[in-house]
């Protein structure tokens, strides 16, 4: 029996028969360009049997355990994939918030909120001090409790002087929505389980948010993408993180999602909530005005929405103490300092500027944001140019998510991904639902 030569290798021919075999082979092979060269059908269909033949095995398709599974596969993706990518998209959001409470990551700024919550009319700053780190400490292990005391020279610092721990708290206060839902919570639990809940809480309204959008707009099939686009956007490590980011996300995520739709009244009103959860949030209120004066459409609505943000603004600000917005940025990404009592440094505009390119290279080394927003900007721009045509209130709304990420580093240049995950992730859901990828497949004419 002839053995069989290496796959890819050329096999012997014997004799003038194998020859004149061969050379009819190749006759019957289509030419280039698609074209037979021996210019009948039996001469088109032979390369796809001599191929196979050729090798001893069938082409994968043609094997009938694997095309009885792809057909399978095809019905139910053709009659289920719908049902399927909302299971796909709730498994993502349910795994995520049983993660934000079991497995929370303690950030040391819990300690800072929290004494913003505890602290009472001639409270000393020890009995403060006291007070927060005790509570915090009730359900720390014992790694993150090291951690939040003695990881590095400041955390020490905030360790061991009351006054200089309470001197920052300023910068805390100013989140007056945040401190007050974590106040309501603690009223039941301990920081760091009611921050936990309240992240829990965040991704149910985002996921509802996001699957009610995909749904009215009729983009259910493209849930799974939705989902894991928030996931590479940072939704998972935002939800473990114990602080307002997650939280102050909901308004952005819900009210970019509304204004793609049009409805600019609402989507104004919901932006303006997110100022009392983080202050910067006024940045998208600021983009919107400009996109409605740009567009023509929603400029009522936009300024209505902006003059109601500096209102929130100024509520949560007053007898907050705040040092101000060139001292928290130098205390921020400058240079920490141990005691904010009284600390003015003069404005620099060398020291800014330094400071923007310094983070620019801190953003794209330690962070994922800027890439991604790019990519997201360039996926607007294909399905601008190339794809459907794109109702306005969806460009206004990229628009503004363009604005507000540019505005947001050039105002407060924080290098983390979580600073700029609700504009990236509401990007990334108002493209897919306008492209609307799924794995449903249209069904077979004939």
């Amino acid at each position: 029996m002839r053995a069989e030569a290496p796959h890819g290798a050329a096999k012997p021919l014997a004799g003038a028969a194998a020859q004149d075999g061969a050379a009819a082979e190749d006759a019957g092979r289509t030419a280039p360009g698609g074209t037979a060269s021996g210019g009948t059908e039996a001469g088109r269909t032979a390369p796809d049997r001599t191929a196979g033949e050729g090798r001893g095995l069938p082409p994968v398709a043609a094997i009938p355990v694997v095309r009885t599974l792809l057909v399978t596969l095809a019905r139910l993706a053709r009659r289920y994939w719908n049902a399927l990518a909302v299971l796909i998209f709730a498994a993502l959001f349910a795994a995520t918030a049983l993660a934000a409470v079991f497995v929370p990551r303690i950030d040391f700024d819990l300690l800072a909120y929290t004494a913003a919550v505890l602290e009472e009319d001639g409270q000393s700053a020890e009995d403060l001090h006291a007070a927060a780190y005790a509570a915090v400490q009730a359900r720390s292990p014992e790694r993150a409790w090291f951690d939040l005391r003695l990881s590095s020279p400041y955390r020490q610092a905030m360790w061991e002087d009351p006054a200089a721990f309470v001197s920052q708290l300023g910068m805390y206060r100013v989140k007056a929505g945040y401190n007050w839902l974590l106040g309501t919570v603690m009223q039941v639990t301990d920081p760091v389980r009611a921050a936990a809940l309240i992240n829990a809480g965040a991704v149910a309204l985002i996921g509802v948010s996001v699957l009610a959008f995909m749904a009215t707009g009729g983009a259910v099939g493209a849930l799974p993408f939705a989902g894991f686009a928030l996931m590479v956007a940072g939704l998972f490590s935002v939800c473990l993180s114990t602080q307002p980011d997650a939280i102050s996300s909901v308004p952005t995520i819900a009210g970019l999602l509304i204004l793609s739709r049009g409805r600019f009244a609402l989507a104004a009103a919901v932006l303006a909530l997110g100022v009392l959860l983080r202050a910067d949030k006024l940045i998208v209120l600021f983009a919107l005005l400009l996109a409605s004066l740009y567009f023509g459409r929603g400029r009522i609505a936009a300024a209505a929405g902006f003059a109601a943000g500096c209102a929130l603004a100024a509520v949560a600000s007053a007898g907050a103490d705040y040092p101000g917005w060139w001292p928290h940025l130098w205390f921020s990404v400058i240079e920490l300092q141990v005691d904010m009592t009284d600390f003015a440094p003069p404005f620099s505009v060398g020291v800014y500027l330094s400071t923007l390119v310094e983070q620019v290279g801190a953003s794209l080394d330690f962070g994922r944001w800027i890439p991604i927003a790019g990519l997201v900007m360039l996926g607007w721009a294909r399905l601008a140019v190339c794809g459907p045509a794109l109702p306005t209130p969806v460009h206004m709304a990229m628009v503004v998510i363009a604005l507000s990420i540019f505005g947001k580093f050039i105002v407060f240049p924080l290098p983390p991904d979580r600073i700029y995950f609700a504009l990236v992730g509401a990007a990334a859901v108002i493209l897919i639902a306008a492209a609307r990828p799924t794995l449903s497949l249209p069904r077979r004419s004939g």
